[in-house]
């Protein structure tokens, strides 16, 4: 399978997302951390916006950066902490669908 690499990260989301513990938010957290060195490219042309979809979702907001202009808190993480639970859901469901379609 060409797309083994992105089938590989999305399995072990999912299995971050359905066994650890914590709140959504974290257990989103976790996932991103599996899945963040993807691109587009690491999907077929039928799923590349799906991705983008999902990618987009969780890097809506800007980085937070100290007085050095050193990054303190990236995107994904000033993202999860202004979406609601429903948005974490609907992520997390699209996250669960790519997988799902990868195989």
């Amino acid at each position: 399978m060409r797309h083994s690499y992105a089938k590989e990260k999305f399995a072990a989301a999912v299995e971050t997302m359905a066994n650890s513990t914590g709140d959504i938010k974290s257990r989103l957290w976790g996932a991103f951390l599996i899945f963040h060195t993807l691109t587009e490219k690491d999907f077929p042309d039928e799923l590349k916006e799906y991705w983008n979809s999902i990618y987009n979702d969780l890097t809506r907001e800007e980085p937070s950066y100290d007085k050095n202009g050193e990054v303190t808190e990236g995107k994904v993480q000033n993202t999860l902490k202004v979406i609601d639970e429903t948005k974490c859901a609907e992520i997390a469901r699209k996250i669960t669908e790519l997988n799902a379609f990868l195989k």
